[in-house]
């Protein structure tokens, strides 16, 4: 059978309970600053969201407050309610002062009648005679609602534009609707350019789960994310369709992601930051913990070294004279100058040699004829001075 010796024993006890203690007191440091770097990433998140949702807001609403103004203004009421070529031109000049505010913004403004027949616009009459009775935008015009028609690629110029449409009211009946064509690009350009940390970005979908603002464009309008390899971010993106806010992880490109989103106009606007960012310091913690686990081990293993070799060299000492003992020679001694257990069992063991010289002696004594040594009784179990 395999022995082991005291000495290893007390190393590897002694390396066990160090592992064990820090273990302990690494894995609640590395919980602790995992938690409280999560929260922190989920706060920049949030205030970059915020952000990013107040520019966003700032941009669509300044498009929606022009056309209400449109909206109102007799010159349009006048061109929808009689399209004569004054009325519609003196319209047509209005929009384009309007069209100019906009700048970059706007890649137009028209009005079109009750039928979805645009009959003027900002931009020299590119849209007049266009049939738009079946755009969605139009229809929600027509029952009263203002609408922003979702992103789609300009025959003109082939970026993302979306439509906002709003009713043209006259005595309580829908007479057309003025509708302005925006540059998706330039008002989303805030996403485009929001950074969350050194890697982290915004990016934005349709009702559809199609990507209609990312920081990669070769993407736009041409990748779902709904048809996503990744169930995590799949997952997301059903409730980002449906219009749910919230926060959560998924990979996608092979890269670990927290993401926060929330609707808007229709769409959903996301800001992320990768893992790998946000835990960096999780991550150095990890590699400290180990060095010094490891530091740990090293100590462990001298510590435990002298250790033993403290506790196991007496004993040893000890087996080694009785050892010597049982071959008759009991002119042997153990230190005792150490005041533990160990220096007891040295004492013990010295005055069982001191008692055994004192038998030998006594045996002597007899053998030689002399009676007169007194034999004393140990105890009531001492066999070998009560014969």
């Amino acid at each position: 059978m395999f022995k082991k010796s005291l000495k290893a024993q007390f190393s590897m006890y002694f390396v066990v309970i160090i592992l064990i203690t820090a273990a302990a007191i690494g894995g609640i440091s590395y919980k602790i600053a995992y938690d409280n770097l999560v929260i922190e990433a989920e706060k920049q998140l949030q205030l970059s969201s915020d952000k990013l949702y107040e520019e966003l807001n700032y941009s669509f609403n300044l498009v929606e407050s022009t056309a209400g103004i449109l909206a109102e203004m007799d010159s349009v009421s006048k061109a929808l309610l009689s399209s004569t070529s004054k009325n519609n031109q003196f319209a047509a000049e209005v929009m384009g002062l309007f069209d100019e505010k906009l700048g970059s913004t706007s890649e137009g403004i028209f009005l079109a009648n009750s039928k979805g027949t645009v009959i003027t616009d900002s931009v020299g009459g590119s849209y007049v005679g266009i049939d738009i009775s079946d755009r969605s935008y139009f229809k929600e015009g027509l029952e009263g609602k203002e609408s922003w028609s979702d992103v789609l690629a300009s025959k003109a110029t082939g970026n993302p534009i979306t439509v906002y449409a709003l009713p043209v009211m006259e005595n309580g009946n829908v007479t057309g609707i003025v509708a302005s064509i925006v540059s998706f690009n330039e008002v989303s350009k805030v996403a485009f350019e929001t950074r969350v940390g050194e890697t982290g970005y915004a990016y934005m979908i349709n009702h559809q789960g199609v990507l209609i603002s990312h920081i990669d464009t070769s993407k736009v309008l041409k990748e779902n994310l709904m048809d996503t390899q990744s169930d995590e971010l799949k997952e997301m993106v059903v409730k980002m369709v449906a219009g749910e806010s919230g926060l959560g992880t998924y990979t996608y490109e092979g890269i670990a992601k927290l993401n926060l989103y929330r609707p808007f106009k229709g769409w959903s606007v996301s800001v992320n930051i990768p893992e790998s960012e946000y835990l960096a310091a999780t991550l150095a913690l990890r590699n400290i913990l180990l060095s010094v686990a490891f530091g740990f081990i090293v100590v462990a293993v001298i510590g435990g070294t002298i250790l033993s070799s403290k506790l196991v060299k007496p004993i040893a000492d000890a087996k080694d004279a009785m050892e010597v003992v049982a071959t008759g020679d009991l002119e042997v001694a153990l230190d005792v100058n150490r005041q533990d257990e160990i220096g007891d069992l040295s004492r013990s063991f010295n005055s069982m040699i001191l008692e055994m010289k004192n038998q030998a002696s006594l045996i002597a004594d007899i053998e030689k004829g002399n009676f007169d040594s007194e034999i004393s009784i140990r105890s009531d179990k001492d066999i070998v001075n009560q014969r």
